[in-house]
């Protein structure tokens, strides 16, 4: 997911640099991939959160919401360039968007990370969060991200 929108950033700093035709395509290239990159984290995210009855519910509903996000900021955006006759403000946006959530989901990492480090509780005895028998309540869903609890949700559902 990081990586999806660091990829993001490359591509609008490679469109930054002039108003050639190649920076164009090799910028609109990297965007892409990066795109690709950063969707297909969540997405096998949120597929992992649900019940198999809930699952191709709620991964239609993001995967349409998200599409349809899109489709606005698609029908928008010629308005916007008429209005401001630039290209710039929209690579600026999509750098300081992907910067940020790039920090985001390296913050939620680090956070998750740290939640499954060795943990002393009460009586004194070094546990493993997940350990417990009722490990599945031990998970908040709201902070799980890709790269720090997909193994510690598949050991809950698997218990």
């Amino acid at each position: 997911t990081c990586a999806g929108f660091l990829v993001s950033i490359l591509g609008g700093g490679v469109m930054l640099v002039n108003d050639s035709l190649a920076l164009f395509f090799v910028g609109m290239t990297l965007v892409g991939v990066g795109w690709n990159l950063s969707f297909v984290g969540p997405s096998a995210l949120v597929s992992t959160i649900y019940t198999p009855k809930e699952r191709a519910d709620v991964l239609g509903f993001n995967d349409g919401l998200m599409l349809l996000t899109i489709g606005i900021f698609a029908l928008t955006g010629s308005q916007i360039y008429k209005a401001i006759n630039s290209w710039r403000v929209f690579i600026y946006t999509l750098i300081g968007i992907s910067a940020l959530s790039a920090f985001a989901a390296v913050a939620v990492g680090f956070r998750t990370a740290r939640r499954g480090r060795l943990k002393v509780n009460a009586a004194g005895d070094r546990t493993r969060e997940g350990d417990a028998a009722d490990a599945a309540d031990s998970i908040d869903h709201s902070e799980a991200s890709l790269e720090g609890s997909l193994e510690h949700i598949t050991q809950a559902v698997n218990k």
